[in-house]
């Protein structure tokens, strides 16, 4: 199936549903952008040793979000 608009994965880079080294290697779409968070996990979570806040990866996917959407508007 070919994606014909525009598609936004955000991802922790920690995923265990798919890594950002796994992930990087997939043969997407033109279409789809894929943002990480690091540190994150599937749930956007911090590893347990990490420099960043919860709040500031939530805010992060925010922003992220807002700026690919306004891209596409």
């Amino acid at each position: 199936m070919a994606i014909n608009k525009p598609l936004m994965i955000l991802q922790g880079e920690w995923d265990t549903f798919g890594k950002r080294e796994e992930s990087s290697s997939y043969n997407l779409s033109t279409q789809v952008k894929v943002s990480y968070l690091t540190d994150s996990e599937h749930s956007f979570k911090l590893r347990k040793v990490s420099f960043f806040m919860f709040d500031d990866q939530i805010n992060l996917a925010i922003i992220q979000t807002a700026e690919f959407i306004k891209s596409h508007v």
